[in-house]
Protein backbone atom coordinates (compact mmCIF):
# COMPACT_ATOMS: atom_id res chain seq x y z
CA UNK A 1 0.00 0.00 0.00
CA UNK A 2 1.07 3.93 -0.10
CA UNK A 3 3.13 4.94 2.68
CA UNK A 4 6.17 3.14 1.76
CA UNK A 5 3.79 -0.38 1.72
CA UNK A 6 6.13 -2.53 -0.78
CA UNK A 7 4.64 -2.24 -3.80
CA UNK A 8 2.03 -5.01 -3.91
CA UNK A 9 -0.79 -4.97 -6.19
CA UNK A 10 -3.37 -5.95 -3.45
CA UNK A 11 -4.89 -2.69 -4.41
CA UNK A 12 -6.10 -4.71 -7.80
CA UNK A 13 -7.66 -7.35 -5.97
CA UNK A 14 -9.44 -4.96 -3.50
CA UNK A 15 -10.65 -2.78 -6.79
CA UNK A 16 -11.77 -6.03 -8.74
CA UNK A 17 -13.99 -7.35 -5.48
CA UNK A 18 -15.37 -3.72 -4.90
CA UNK A 19 -16.37 -3.85 -8.68
CA UNK A 20 -17.58 -7.47 -8.21
CA UNK A 21 -20.08 -6.83 -5.21
CA UNK A 22 -21.09 -3.70 -6.97
CA UNK A 23 -22.57 -5.45 -9.87
CA UNK A 24 -23.61 -8.20 -7.50
CA UNK A 25 -25.83 -5.53 -5.69
CA UNK A 26 -27.00 -3.76 -8.67
CA UNK A 27 -27.83 -7.13 -10.61
CA UNK A 28 -29.70 -8.36 -7.32
CA UNK A 29 -31.93 -5.25 -7.85
CA UNK A 30 -32.63 -5.89 -11.30
CA UNK A 31 -33.73 -9.11 -10.52
CA UNK A 32 -36.20 -8.00 -7.45
CA UNK A 33 -34.07 -9.64 -5.14
CA UNK A 34 -34.91 -9.10 -1.53
CA UNK A 35 -32.41 -9.33 0.54
CA UNK A 36 -32.96 -7.14 3.47
CA UNK A 37 -30.06 -5.81 4.75
CA UNK A 38 -27.35 -7.35 2.48
CA UNK A 39 -28.39 -4.82 -0.07
CA UNK A 40 -27.18 -1.84 1.34
CA UNK A 41 -24.53 -3.86 3.02
CA UNK A 42 -22.70 -5.17 -0.31
CA UNK A 43 -23.30 -1.08 -1.79
CA UNK A 44 -21.69 -0.28 1.35
CA UNK A 45 -18.65 -2.29 1.75
CA UNK A 46 -18.20 -2.89 -2.43
CA UNK A 47 -18.19 1.23 -2.55
CA UNK A 48 -15.41 1.63 -0.05
CA UNK A 49 -13.42 -1.22 -1.63
CA UNK A 50 -13.68 0.78 -4.82
CA UNK A 51 -12.65 4.22 -3.55
CA UNK A 52 -9.72 2.24 -1.85
CA UNK A 53 -8.32 0.75 -4.69
CA UNK A 54 -9.18 3.79 -6.41
CA UNK A 55 -7.14 6.29 -4.23
CA UNK A 56 -4.19 3.45 -4.25
CA UNK A 57 -3.77 3.56 -7.93
CA UNK A 58 -3.59 7.51 -7.99
CA UNK A 59 -1.52 7.45 -5.29
CA UNK A 60 1.23 5.04 -7.33
CA UNK A 61 0.15 7.57 -10.21
CA UNK A 62 1.67 10.16 -8.73
CA UNK A 63 4.29 8.91 -7.12
CA UNK A 64 5.71 7.28 -10.43
CA UNK A 65 5.02 11.02 -12.44
CA UNK A 66 7.00 12.43 -9.58
CA UNK A 67 9.79 9.65 -9.82
CA UNK A 68 10.07 10.49 -13.47
CA UNK A 69 9.92 14.24 -13.20
CA UNK A 70 12.63 13.84 -10.16
CA UNK A 71 10.43 16.06 -7.84
CA UNK A 72 10.94 16.63 -4.27
CA UNK A 73 9.05 13.84 -1.97
CA UNK A 74 7.93 17.23 0.07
Amino acid sequence: MAGGGGGGNTWVKILGLGLGLLTLAHGLTAAQVKIGLGHPALLAVGGLMVVFGSCEAMILCVEGIAARMRWNPF
